[in-house]
């Protein structure tokens, strides 16, 4: 255990609980990460929900803005439909 904490950032070792096993270590770990994960896609859903094109980007910048945030998604394994993500878009859009 000693081997493992010395290799880990005090950030994230404040994060996860004490073990005495290297086995329950790695699970606590995993546990950890599974609960980031949801906390970053609800990020993103926000992000994504809030948007309205602003008059100060064009359109393209918006548009690529839009996709980097679904492509995010993806990192997550979160899938999104294209159809979605176009409607969004089109949706955020100036009339």
């Amino acid at each position: 255990m000693m081997l493992i904490n010395a290799y880990i950032g005090k950030s994230i070792r404040d994060l996860i609980p004490e073990c005495n096993k290297v086995k329950d270590y790695i699970k606590a770990t995993k546990e950890q990460f599974v609960s980031f994960d949801k906390a970053l896609a609800s990020t993103f859903m926000d992000k994504l929900s809030m948007m309205k094109h602003c008059k100060s980007k064009s359109v393209r910048e918006h548009i690529i803005e839009v996709r980097d945030i679904a492509a995010q998604f993806k990192s997550l394994e979160v899938n999104i439909c294209e159809s979605f993500i176009i409607h969004l878009i089109l949706n955020t859009l100036p009339t």
